[in-house]
């Protein structure tokens, strides 16, 4: 691009021009000069360029490595764009700027801490630059922050779009830990309300120190679900599932009987409808499947909506490492399976045109990822918003 060419353009056609722009292109256009910085970051003007009907692209999958730059791919037309992670997230008057990672992808907008922090939350939107610094959740008075079992129990957060389109956070972390007596840890649950910007108490003396391997959580009807991935001693399997729904004080198990034997399991929204993606994630013992599944709240059982097609199956099987294991990310109507250690080659979903495909990291971004010797790539969908300011 002829920066200095295309900075003499007159000032009353810019927006016409940039307004018909994807967004990557607009996110490159921004060193052209300072009056084309100063148009692409105003909310007016935003607005109105995707605000036609279609203006939404469709989620992008987010391959991160956390240290160097972020690998965002259309999965429709499997272009990449390799950027930069200091242009993503540009924090660099914070002390601990080299230490925030990508936590999770909602949206439009990515979630980013310290890692094993529970402080310093932001909202970040790349597209626009704009961010939010999280307030604190409310400390518990009687957390006990001198007992060696508390450091076992980092807060955990999940991010999400609820049933009703609004952004929304779940926080699980640890109310009360008696000294010398973990089977008595006791739990909180915070959600957190964008429009708000506010924490609020959900669930509070929740029991037990099977929390401390909870996977995913999900909202739902302002209902929060917790996934629990347990060790289970003396058994064949090694490990089991469990579900619940948490109240105010308690918690009620739900049964998912039907996920014995299975490795990955992640539970989301989707419609108003709890959902839980099962599969295998162990390519030495096959055979290797994944499914999703609805729950029936009249019926109280689960539905098995959709199963990846067995030729993705042989071709995501035979893509993935030894050492195993996939992400699984939901976005709008899409979702996304990635392979663990290798990205290299990514499976979705669509609900709504009930297809199934697969993109493909170009050979530039792969040969990016050997250089630096990437050993794990976390993959999120995204959906992109030029319109959301923080």
């Amino acid at each position: 691009m002829d920066t200095e060419l295309w900075g003499k353009l007159p000032e009353d056609i810019l927006p016409h021009i940039l307004s018909r722009l994807p967004w990557w292109s607009m996110m490159k256009c921004r060193v052209v000069s300072k009056q084309w910085q100063s148009l692409l970051s105003d909310p007016i003007f935003l607005k109105i360029a995707v605000s036609s009907p279609g203006a939404l692209d469709p989620p992008c999958c987010v391959l991160s490595n956390h240290k160097f730059y972020y690998v965002i791919i259309n999965p429709d037309t499997q272009r990449c764009h390799a950027i930069p992670r200091d242009n993503m997230f540009p924090l660099q008057h914070h002390p601990e700027a080299n230490r925030f990672q990508l936590h999770g992808t909602a949206g439009g907008l990515f979630f980013m801490q310290v890692a094993f922090q529970c402080r310093d939350r932001y909202l970040f939107n790349p597209l626009n630059g704009t961010q939010r610094l999280l307030p604190a959740v409310p400390p518990s008075p009687l957390l006990v922050l001198d007992s060696p079992w508390t450091k076992l129990h980092q807060p955990k957060t999940w991010m999400m779009v609820d049933d009703s389109g609004h952004l929304r956070l779940i926080c699980l972390q640890v109310r009360e830990t008696p000294v010398g007596n973990p089977e008595l840890v006791l739990w909180t649950v915070h959600t957190y309300d964008f429009v708000e910007n506010g924490w609020r108490l959900h669930s509070t003396d929740l029991p037990g120190k099977r929390l401390e391997f909870c996977i995913s959580a999900t909202l739902l009807e302002g209902n929060v679900y917790l996934l629990v991935k347990t060790p289970v001693l003396f058994t064949g399997t090694g490990l089991t599932h469990r579900l619940f729904k948490a109240y105010a004080r308690h918690m009620v198990e739900m049964s998912i009987k039907f996920t014995d034997g299975i490795s990955a399991l992640q539970i989301f929204q989707y419609q108003g409808a709890l959902m839980l993606m099962a599969g295998t994630e162990e390519p030495r013992k096959p055979p290797f499947h994944v499914s999703i599944w609805k729950y029936d709240e009249i019926l109280e059982s689960w539905e098995n909506v959709v199963s990846m097609p067995q030729d993705i199956v042989d071709t995501f099987y035979e893509e993935m490492s030894a050492e195993g294991g996939f992400y699984f990310d939901k976005e709008g109507d899409v979702c996304c399976f990635a392979n663990r250690l290798d990205s290299e080659f990514i499976v979705m979903y669509h609900f709504v045109r009930n297809e199934w495909w697969h993109v493909s990291c170009s050979e530039t971004v792969v040969d990016e990822f050997e250089k630096m010797k990437v050993v794990c790539r976390l993959t999120f969908l995204w959906q992109p918003r030029l319109d959301i300011f923080l």
